[in-house]
């Protein structure tokens, strides 16, 4: 009796594991991307007209690199890394307040990591490189309290429900996702197991956010064509990327290291890094390397391919898209200031005739050595 409900449970088992599996495997969407039709694109096709935001320039903001941009009630946060710190503008570039507090005391750091927001409990949410710890501040930038984590290397960090999400690498470690509870910081678990190469590219892992907050939270790994959707209970893969004859083999990653591998692939025309991962209720957009561009309709499944947009109203180019996470339902670059310049000269040079005097009146007001540029464009 015993045997055969051993052997009746074991089947329930299979049947069960088998049923969860094809359920993950009907959920998830293989989106095909044609690599011999990329073009630009007109901003008229997609986008409202173009908002260029001018970040003020102060000895106080003035900005090396942008890391992280989220946007988020009428502010603009962005994390610059070579400065340890998080700068904050308002949504017409104004400069509010800049977060830094490099030291060895209380509420202090040595190396700041990546940030997120807490937008339920208007929190920004920083994960520190030295010391491991994640630390929280008001969105007046003063410091509330922190909790350690688990010592990854190039981690990045999200909120998902109520947990706080932690992606990075660390030999100790057979997994590259931790996940802790945000109300208390406690750790729930890790997930996502690390692959056999991912010391092989920590360059790689650093050159784009793999996690990035819009309508929902997407994550990917490096070279991977798997994007997964994180809730509150579970990581799944939602979606494929699929280049067809373009697929990176999978036995080629183990092979080559770091940037090796970018090269590798301009040279055999394999497409990889997937980044940048957003969607809204009509279209899912994500970057992929060499520097291409896909936007997804998701009710006709149709997919446009693209490596700049062209925008005739103002006479710019526009072929950077900057990964942002937060409110903004549109599209992102930044550029600076020297390329402003340098484009409304060539307008003039050239007589070419522009509707939108925006690009003119910037020119007027910067010099080369100020703050980069926020470029966006709204979806229609």
């Amino acid at each position: 009796m015993k045997k055969i409900f051993f052997t009746t449970a074991f089947i329930f088992f299979l049947i069960a594991s088998c049923n969860e599996s094809n359920v993950e495997k009907k959920d998830i969407e293989k989106i095909f991307v044609d690599c011999d039709d990329v073009e630009g694109i007109s901003h008229n096709d997609y986008f409202e007209n173009i908002e260029l935001i001018n970040l003020e320039t102060s000895q106080k903001s003035l900005i090396h690199k942008i890391n992280r941009l989220y946007f988020f009630k009428e502010k603009i946060y962005i994390l610059d890394k070579k400065q340890n710190s998080i700068f904050v503008f308002d949504k017409t570039g104004r400069f509010f307040r800049k977060i830094r507090n490099v030291g060895r005391g209380p509420g202090e750091y040595i190396q700041i990591g990546d940030f997120t927001i807490d937008e339920k409990n208007n929190e920004i949410i920083v994960s520190m490189e030295i010391p491991k710890k994640v630390y929280r501040y008001n969105l007046s930038g003063n410091f509330n309290n922190s909790f350690k984590v688990n010592d990854c290397y190039g981690a990045f960090i999200s909120i998902v429900g109520n947990k706080i999400v932690l992606s990075g690498i660390n030999e100790k470690y057979d997994y590259t996702t931790h996940e802790y509870n945000k109300s208390t910081g406690e750790f729930i678990k890790s997930t996502d197991k690390k692959c056999k190469n991912s010391y092989n590219y920590p360059m790689i892992r650093g050159m784009y956010p793999n996690m990035i907050k819009s309508s929902k939270s997407y994550y990917n790994q490096p070279l991977d064509r798997y994007i997964f959707s994180l809730n509150d209970s579970a990581k799944r893969r939602r979606y494929l990327i699929d280049f067809g004859e373009n697929n990176l083999p999978i036995n080629i990653k183990n092979k080559l290291v770091d940037f090796n591998i970018l090269g590798y692939c301009r040279e055999n025309n394999f497409k990889t890094l997937i980044n940048s991962f957003r969607d809204n209720e009509d279209y899912l957009f994500f970057r992929y390397e060499p520097a291409s561009f896909v936007l997804y309709n998701k009710e006709t499944q149709h997919t446009q391919v693209f490596n700049h947009i062209m925008d005739s109203n103002t006479g710019m180019n526009i072929y950077n898209i900057f990964p942002h996470d937060g409110s903004f339902n549109g599209v992102v670059s930044i550029m600076n200031p020297i390329n402003i310049i340098s484009r409304a000269e060539l307008i003039e040079k050239n007589n070419i005739e522009i509707e939108d005097s925006t690009l003119f009146n910037l020119r007027s007001k910067v010099t080369e050595s100020d703050n980069p540029i926020i470029l966006r464009y709204a979806f229609r």
